[in-house]
């Protein structure tokens, strides 16, 4: 299964905020295992980079925390000129667009987020619905 995975779910664990550590963990281990490959926008990374930064001010600890995500995802994608342009015209964020955009632009089966506002993609699941479709 190819997930893109959402900014959130890296910076639960990361920065282990509670509520939501725990399953964000348990999703990216369980994905491990089932040998699903991770997919994560470049812009992601970008916006992992501040918040890391400033929760750890160390810009080495912060390439250090990076790398360790470079090694657990399949691959990182970027967002195409085209697809930032048709966010535009979609009904919605921004953003997400973005991101379901470079989902399909990847032949993505799903994109794993607590955002469940992604409008423009046909499967978004949170952690605990992954979880939960992959025990079946």
């Amino acid at each position: 299964m190819r997930i893109l995975v959402d900014t959130n779910i890296f910076l639960d664990t990361l920065l282990q905020r509670d509520p939501f550590n725990k399953v964000a963990k348990d999703f990216l281990l369980t994905a491990g295992e089932n040998k699903d490959q991770l997919y994560l926008c470049v812009s992601s990374l970008r916006d992992m980079s501040y918040f890391i930064n400033k929760y750890v001010h160390s810009n080495d600890k912060t390439n250090d925390i990076l790398i360790d995500i470079y090694s657990r995802v399949t691959k990182v994608v970027g967002i195409t000129s085209d697809d930032s342009i048709e966010a535009l015209y979609l009904d919605g964020d921004y953003e997400d667009n973005l991101i379901a955009l470079t989902a399909e632009t990847n032949m993505c089966d799903a994109i794993v987020s607590r955002d469940k506002r992604f409008k423009n993609f046909r499967v978004v699941l949170t952690p605990d619905e992954y979880l939960k479709y992959r025990k079946q």
